[in-house]
């Protein structure tokens, strides 16, 4: 029997491009996130969250002289959103990119991690946490010194730790609910701007997929490694992407029955591409059913016109729930 997904996709306006609702066999729920403004552009990647019944919905709104972060919350699967909660501000350039990840720890304390643009620049990546279900939130600090940790993913194993990926040869773990932060070297180097995600399989086994750029071919691929010691150590690089496809920002999700899902953003050929490097950019998804050994063949989620990425993905009913950026004209 088919796998079914619950999705809620918030499509955010991209290069002055409105917000869509869409919808797809395999991802049968689509729903506008209603709290973006269509008239600007927007470059704030989003994060769900699961509290209890309630999805939570963390974005980026476009202030002056500072950005802020917010949270919206529903209750009833995305039809009707709470007015918009204060999470922290902060300083960027027109049109970097802010890239932000959440999750809840062990004690329910709510933690928030972003990074500002895609340069590694020092003190561009802040964590802000919440003790009080959402209200208030801390002063944003840095997570390491003044560490540029580019799309960081916040997770928690059923150690109690807490862990963020996303820097080349490090992961970042806290054993005291994100107060302080240790460096755990990952014993093999990526690239300064590989996009990382990590699931645990069990206690012991986890899983990390990340992306490198290949200057020959000029296409990202994504790779994936082991680690049978609770991320103590990695085994050896397998390579996920086929040799004639790019694609990077793997995000994972696991099911109860252990079905993983690996959803990227891929980049596909236009007939501008040649003269004028102009691709298509769709998100992806393919699934294992034997802990990452064997993937099934990548289906397309998004086949619009123009920009669908930077996206996403936290647990919702056991089925993947994704936000993800588009270009797309809203109707």
């Amino acid at each position: 029997m088919k796998s079914k997904l619950i999705l809620i996709v918030m499509m955010i306006l991209f290069y002055n491009h409105s917000i869509i609702v869409g919808q797809n066999e395999d991802l049968p729920q689509l729903i506008r996130f209603p709290f973006q403004d269509s008239t600007v552009t927007n470059y704030c990647q989003s994060q769900p969250i699961i509290l209890g019944n309630e999805i939570l919905i963390f974005y980026s709104k476009n202030n002056a002289p500072l950005d802020t972060i917010l949270f919206t919350r529903s209750s009833d699967n995305g039809q009707n959103w709470s007015d918009p909660i204060y999470v922290s501000e902060f300083t960027r350039d027109e049109t970097e990119i802010v890239f932000i990840s959440g999750t809840i720890s062990n004690t329910g304390r709510m933690l928030v991690v972003f990074s500002i643009g895609e340069v590694p620049l020092t003190n561009k990546t802040k964590i802000v946490y919440s003790d009080d279900n959402g209200i208030p939130w801390s002063t944003p600090q840095n997570v390491i010194g003044v560490a540029y940790i580019p799309c960081p993913k916040i997770k928690l194993t059923s150690d109690g730790r807490l862990w963020i990926v996303g820097r080349n040869n490090n992961f970042f773990t806290s054993n005291n609910n994100g107060d302080s932060w240790a460096a755990k070297n990952l014993g093999f180097s990526t690239s300064t701007m590989s996009a990382f995600d990590f699931i645990e399989l069990d206690s012991t086994n986890y899983l990390t997929t990340y992306d490198k750029y290949d200057s020959n071919t000029e296409t990202y691929k994504i790779y994936l490694r082991k680690s049978s010691d609770a991320g103590s150590t990695w085994g050896s690089e397998t390579t996920i992407t086929e040799t004639d496809r790019s694609e990077k920002r793997p995000n994972l999700f696991q099911e109860s029955n252990g079905t993983i899902w690996l959803v990227s953003q891929i980049r596909e050929s236009t007939p501008f591409s040649v003269n004028y490097n102009i691709y298509q950019q769709n998100i992806s998804y393919r699934k294992s059913f034997d802990n990452g050994v064997q993937w099934s063949s990548p289906t397309n989620f998004t086949t619009y016109m123009g920009y669908d990425g930077t996206h996403n993905i936290c647990s919702y009913n056991d089925k993947p729930l994704i936000c993800f950026l588009s270009s797309l004209v809203w109707k």
